[in-house]
């Protein structure tokens, strides 16, 4: 998942007026002249997103350690980072300097504000890879030329078992879920809660009115607690997480499992008060999580230390990007001896066989659209690592949990 939840945002009126202006039909230079090819990043750099982790590492690493093993077809990658300054306007101005000044063979989206960019890439034809979540024309078929290391979630929101089935293996009978009030949030709850109620659970508790980024949860928690709910889902800000769980541990109430959206990785172990606070809790990962020491998760952190400094634990955006660098390499692949951004996109689309490297319980298929669920990975699976002293411990219950979907949407 990503480090949050998109906070920054700009009328649409504004963002249309601007991407009319510049978005000419027309293919750039492909960004492969030479030895070299040439791939854009869109970073959050500065701006409401920057964390001072971006996606650069990963792409930097994964990018690396391929030029080591001889590049793609003897063609070395080079990456050319973008500032979006975490805004859609800030987007769009930076991916039409990567591709008309900077002339890149495609693009790489680490950044939430990607939807300010999409149109301008979709009339150029540049290959797009990124993170369904942050655009839901990852899901559109008409958006050919993009791309989701996750697959092509549903932006109906898909009902799918899968977070269900995790609360059931842990013991949950009674799930209680709260979100914040935007359209996002609610929906992805209201799709899980309905996925775990189709699985036998009962739904204690539903809250979808919640103010982003609160941390004010006192009534909150006592409602949880007259709901007898013995678990919970939430996919919120860690903040607005640990704040209410913390309150649940002082009222007394003992929760089976409490599934957190956001959180795992370095991100949450380099906060000394974030550890203390966290004892216990759950936490989502899309792709397998490091602790399971396989031999995909082992070379990963190999080249995040060699390659990007990197020390530890990886951060979300060090894995996204590293996820996202690998699916480009592949789209490089099989585009042929001499790719360019058209055999790019017609040969990504036809692969049914790209699982990271291992880093995925099942491959995506680029063939197909909207099939994945709400907050999942390749086959409607997600892995989950528990929080348990100064370091996450697999869940083997839950290395990966995989669901089915229910052949309904909510939104």
């Amino acid at each position: 998942m990503r480090r949050h939840l998109l906070v920054a945002c700009i009328g649409a009126s504004a963002l249309l007026a601007l991407a009319a202006c510049s978005s000419a039909a027309g293919s750039g230079t492909g960004g492969s002249s030479g030895g070299t090819i040439k791939v854009g990043v869109l970073a959050d750099v500065t701006g409401a997103l920057a964390t001072g982790h971006d996606v650069e590492n990963g792409v930097k690493a994964r990018f690396a350690l391929q030029n080591a093993e001889g590049g793609v077809d003897g063609r070395k990658l080079e990456s050319v980072v973008a500032d979006t300054t975490s805004t859609l306007p800030g987007t769009l101005s930076a991916a039409q300097s990567l591709v008309e000044n900077d002339h890149v063979f495609g693009i790489i989206a680490g950044t939430e504000a990607i939807s300010g960019a999409v149109d301008f890439l979709k009339a150029r034809s540049v290959p797009l890879v990124g993170h369904f979540p942050d655009s839901n024309e990852f899901g559109n078929p008409s958006f050919t030329n993009m791309f989701a290391i996750n697959g092509s979630g549903n932006p109906n929101y898909l009902v799918t078992t899968t977070y269900g089935k995790f609360f059931k293996s842990q013991g949950v009978t009674s799930i209680a879920g709260v979100s914040y009030a935007d359209a996002a949030g609610s929906n992805a709850l209201v799709a899980t809660l309905k996925g775990a109620a189709s699985l036998g659970l009962k739904v204690a508790y539903e809250n979808t009115t919640l103010p982003i980024g609160t941390t004010d949860v006192d009534a909150l928690a006592l409602s949880i607690k007259k709901s007898g709910a013995n678990g919970i889902f939430l996919p919120v800000l860690e903040n607005t997480s640990i704040a209410l769980l913390t309150q649940l541990k002082e009222d007394g109430v003992q929760l089976k499992a409490a599934l957190l959206l956001v959180g795992y990785g370095q991100d949450t172990l380099s906060s000394a008060p974030a550890v203390a606070a966290a004892q216990g809790f759950d936490f989502l990962s899309l792709s397998e999580p490091v602790e399971a020491n396989t031999p995909a998760t082992k070379q990963m952190v190999a080249a995040l230390h060699k390659y990007a400094g990197e020390k530890g634990e990886p951060y979300t955006t060090d894995v996204e990007g590293w996820l996202e660098a690998d699916l480009f390499i592949r789209g490089l692949e099989a585009a042929g001896s001499n790719p360019t951004p058209a055999s790019f996109i017609s040969g990504l689309r036809k692969v049914d066989d790209w699982d990271a490297g291992g880093l995925y319980a099942r491959p995506v298929q680029f063939s197909e659209f909207g099939n994945l669920g709400v907050s999942v990975g390749p086959g409607n699976c997600i892995y989950v690592a528990k929080l348990v002293g100064k370091a996450f411990q697999v869940i083997s219950s839950a290395n990966p949990v995989c669901g089915v979907s229910k052949g309904q949407t909510v939104g």
